[in-house]
């Protein structure tokens, strides 16, 4: 994102470079739009021009900033930004595998999300594989689909990816099964 500049502007339209006006305290919140704003939301103006320098939104969509001084009391909105999505970075196991039985499937099946560099669930429709990671057998059933949008699903948290359904041990021989998913 491009670092926001403020200006404070006298009663003619120009910068304020002397005085009180001058060395302002700019304060930057969301105005609009769903995410949270971190980094320095404050900056002090230098010659009426406050610059931001590490200022980011968490959350996607279209977005306006609003900047704020205390003494006097003034106030801005930003334009309309748009925030686009981090890529996908990582993968999380949601829904851990359970009730391994050789050559039965899962009682309960992997579920996988697809997360970006925060850790927050991404809109990737890419396909996931699942792979026997330690243990002796054959894994077998589907082991690969594609992710879920997840701007179809009711619950972000166990939809980015389907279950990787019918997965299932051919021969586990009582060993811990640990599955990868790449």
């Amino acid at each position: 994102m491009t670092q926001p500049v403020v200006r404070i502007l006298d009663n003619a339209g120009l910068v304020v470079t002397t005085g009180s006006g001058a060395t302002e305290v700019v304060t930057a919140t969301i105005a609009s739009g769903a995410g949270t704003l971190s980094g320095t939301a404050t900056a002090t103006a230098v010659n009426g021009v406050a610059t931001f320098t590490n200022l980011k939104i968490t959350g996607t969509g279209t977005h306006t900033l609003l900047f704020t001084t205390t003494t006097p009391s003034l106030s801005v909105t930003s334009a309309n930004f748009t925030v686009a999505p981090s890529p996908p970075t990582q993968l999380a196991i949601t829904t851990q595998p359970a009730g391994a039985v050789s050559g039965v499937a899962f009682t309960a099946q992997p579920v996988v999300a697809i997360r970006d560099g925060s850790n927050a669930s991404t809109n990737s429709s890419a396909a996931v594989t699942v792979a026997l990671a330690s243990g002796i057998g054959t894994l077998t059933g589907t082991k690969t689909v594609n992710a879920m949008l997840r701007d179809h699903c009711a619950s972000e948290e166990g939809c980015p990816v389907r279950a990787l359904s019918r997965s299932h041990l051919t021969r586990a021989r009582g060993n811990t099964v640990q599955l990868l998913v790449f």
